[in-house]
């Protein structure tokens, strides 16, 4: 299982992990972790399938949960060569324990922790630095459009910031449904964070639950 001081080997190098940094999704662990190279050191977001869930899933759920990672990991693949249109970058991939890893660029927060923490300190958001996320919100949702995909998962806590909070990205691709595909699917996003076509159930009785959705529900 992920722990500090542990290393771990995908295909372009190996990364030592230093500490948990958070969630990716529901079934999602995100560790900071360093690459040590003759010259430099490099951090990294690394993204594994949460361990205890895992221990407990059935094989049906960990099926499941190893095809949310491939997906993300073929739409990120699908982003070279970069052209860093505010989608946070995969630089590695691999497995750990026999489940997918991700190696992302690591971001210095996000949005909902910084909203959290500006509504705490009883301060606001300054209008042009709202409107600046919004275009680069947009202009991520349009590369994931232009792509082929439906995101089907916008909410503060994937929309990763740096230092600065003035660059965002779009993270967290596991929820992302072709467009070439029938509109068609299960129950995906977050609950309070979906539009209304994500939530409204057309299947019947005696069905599996069927959800309509396009690129417009983004």
């Amino acid at each position: 299982m992920p722990a500090a001081g542990k290393f771990v080997t995908l295909n372009q190098g190996t990364y030592r992990l230093v500490r948990r940094i958070g969630t990716g999704s529901s079934f999602g662990t995100v560790w900071l972790a360093r690459q040590h190279r003759q010259s430099s050191c490099q951090e990294v977001a690394l993204k594994f399938v949460n361990d205890r869930l895992l221990h407990d899933a059935t094989p049906a759920e960990a099926a499941r949960w190893r095809d949310v990672a491939d997906g993300e990991k073929t739409f990120l693949e699908q982003m070279s060569p970069w052209d860093g249109r505010h989608i946070v970058r995969l630089l590695d991939s691999g497995e750990d324990r026999g489940m997918p890893v991700l190696a992302l660029e690591l971001m210095a927060t996000d949005l909902s922790e910084v909203l959290a923490a500006t509504k705490q300190a009883g301060k606001t958001i300054p209008v042009q630095l709202t409107l600046s996320w919004l275009q680069q919100v947009n202009h991520a949702l349009a590369r994931v459009h232009d792509r082929g995909w439906r995101y089907l998962d916008l909410k503060p806590a994937n929309l990763l910031l740096d230092s600065t909070h003035k660059c965002l990205k779009l993270s967290d691709f596991g929820s992302n449904r072709s467009v070439a595909m029938r509109p068609e699917h299960s129950f995906v996003g977050t609950p309070g964070w979906q539009a209304p076509e994500q939530v409204i159930d057309t299947g019947t009785e005696h069905s599996s639950r069927h959800f309509y959705t396009d690129a417009r529900a983004d």
